[in-house]
């Protein structure tokens, strides 16, 4: 009897000892550090999406149709091209998978650029230049939906390649603030851009 109490006692011992082990360790993360670590990527998320309601929806629903006049008076044109975006923006966030030349090292460049779709649009809406073609105003306005879909996506899975698997939950919470921050002040913006452009 006694031998069994002590192999008994030995036994809850070892259990107890895998239990401890077993237990997941509590791990502080530092915000601040973190903030630092992802700061260039989530810069990029709000520069996207500002970038995005700078011109989508209110310039776009401004721009006219200058080889189907008739769609202006019906304001058929303006759903057209809002139809344009979301396909586009759809086919964006499907093409996804597919980004071998894009690191997030490189996708700033990327969103740089597509700020030179703002003078476009805007020319396209006061029908400056060369820029009175129909087929103008509905590539930028797929560009602009592609983009956003394709590059907008993008900016938000690199911030959680470039952070520890422990720290992808903090990182989710900056990612959706800086995100929505940049559709606040991208509508914001638009709201005044749009009075001064068609003024």
């Amino acid at each position: 009897n006694y031998e069994s109490c002590i192999a008994s006692t030995e036994d809850s011992e070892s259990i107890a000892a895998i239990i401890r082990v077993s237990e997941p360790s509590v791990i502080i993360i530092d915000r601040s550090k973190l903030l630092r670590k992802i700061a260039t990527s989530e810069l990029v998320v709000f520069s996207l999406f500002f970038s995005t309601l700078l011109l989508w929806p209110p310039l776009v629903t401004e721009i006219r149709s200058f080889n189907f006049p008739y769609l202006n008076e019906t304001k058929w044109y303006s759903l057209i091209l809002l139809l344009l975006f979301a396909v586009s923006d759809c086919v964006g966030r499907l093409a996804t998978p597919y980004r071998s030349f894009l690191k997030p090292s490189n996708l700033w460049a990327f969103v740089a650029i597509r700020f030179a779709l703002f003078p476009l649009i805007v020319c396209s809406v006061k029908g400056y230049y060369f820029f009175t073609n129909d087929a103008y105003s509905m590539l930028f306005v797929n560009l602009l939906g592609f983009t956003n879909g394709y590059l907008g996506t993008i900016s938000v899975l690199f911030v959680n390649d470039i952070v520890e698997e422990h720290e992808r939950g903090m990182a989710g919470t900056y990612t959706g603030f800086f995100l929505n921050l940049g559709l606040v002040c991208g509508g914001s913006m638009a709201f005044l851009l749009r009075k001064w452009i068609m003024s």
